[in-house]
């Protein structure tokens, strides 16, 4: 938990969005604490979780620090974190059915042809 107690509205929620990364990520107190600071530092500043790093980031791209760490959630694949708003990213699980659309080409290619010997006779 974040050692400072939260007395506004977005107090609370930057310290609810630090909880979600912190139920998807091993990190310590001590980021938890520095996380805190630089997300109310700025409601624009974003804290980008990866599968292997993340990344404290101000609103203009401007990498401010990178955390190297391993998420141990197989139902994300990241997070992006800021006093105001939290991004879930989803795992993509990329689907096995990807040959059916030769199928429907090779259907549309069927039709032309028939289309072109319609049209020949």
């Amino acid at each position: 938990m974040i050692k400072k107690n939260p007395e506004t509205y977005n107090e609370l929620r930057a310290v609810h969005n630090l909880m979600q990364l912190n139920s998807h990520y091993k990190v310590s107190q001590e980021f938890l604490d520095e996380a805190y600071d630089f997300i109310m530092q700025d409601p624009n500043n974003t804290i980008d979780c990866g599968s292997t790093s993340i990344t404290f980031k101000k609103p203009n791209g401007e990498v401010v620090k990178t955390f190297q760490t391993n998420h141990n959630s197989t139902i994300i694949d990241g997070l992006i974190v800021s006093s105001i708003a939290l991004t879930i990213i989803p795992h993509y699980n990329p689907s096995s059915s990807g040959g059916g659309g030769g199928f429907s080409s090779n259907n549309n290619n069927n039709n032309n042809n028939n289309n072109n010997n319609n049209n020949n006779h």
